[in-house]
């Protein structure tokens, strides 16, 4: 009898237990929904013909605190029509980002053994700047820290689709670096590179956000 029992209770309490999963579940299928829903809206006014609404929708998204919207945002904003959003998105992308990797696209130099030669010696095809520190009054971001303004001698600017970095840094041959670059409508930044210590040669890079 006492065995029956506690049968009985275990199979209650199973029963139980599997019906507040399917609770839970359905409930948790709700909220997707629900959440898919709005953030589909969004995007839908964020991509959309209006570039007033769109550039409204982006702010929306990016001050609510929620950290996937600002993320659809940023992703979308970057290879949107609209030049004003994605110039936004730029800003606010290597705002937000604690380093940049620029990588020298090495097809384009082909079989140019001298190029080949001076870009292994001088920073290699691939190249890691770090963020330090973000001025957002001039849209200049330190690449050492700095204390007050952005730093003259080491930092990338930013003005609309364009991205220019310069890093004086001296500790090697042919270190220092300049570059500009403009944020293409794949969402990629495209532009050359070149020493500032007068190597001959400009190397086309690009540098990936999303």
């Amino acid at each position: 009898m006492a065995f029956r029992t506690l049968a009985m209770l275990l199979f209650c309490l199973v029963g139980a237990m599997a019906t507040a999963q399917t609770v839970d579940i359905e409930a948790l299928k709700a909220r997707i929904g629900d959440r898919a829903g709005t953030y589909g809206e969004l995007v839908e006014i964020l991509e959309g013909a209006d570039g007033n609404a769109s550039l409204a929708a982006f702010d929306v998204m990016m001050e609510s605190g929620d950290k996937t919207l600002a993320e659809i945002a940023l992703g979308s904003a970057l290879a949107a029509a609209d030049m004003r959003l994605r110039s936004r998105a730029l800003w606010e992308v290597l705002s937000r980002r604690d380093s940049i990797v620029i990588e020298i696209d090495t097809e384009a130099i082909g079989d140019n053994e001298d190029a080949i030669a001076h870009m292994n010696a001088w920073l290699g095809p691939m190249q890691t700047w770090p963020l330090v520190q973000a001025h957002p009054e001039t849209q200049c971001i330190s690449l050492v820290a700095s204390s007050g303004s952005c730093d003259p001698d080491r930092h990338i600017s930013v003005s609309g689709l364009k991205m220019d970095i310069r890093n004086t840094y001296t500790g090697g041959p042919h270190m220092g670096l300049k570059g500009a670059f403009v944020l293409g409508a794949d969402g990629v930044l495209h532009g050359k590179i070149a020493s500032l210590e007068g190597l001959p040669f400009d190397y086309p890079a690009t540098i990936t956000l999303r």
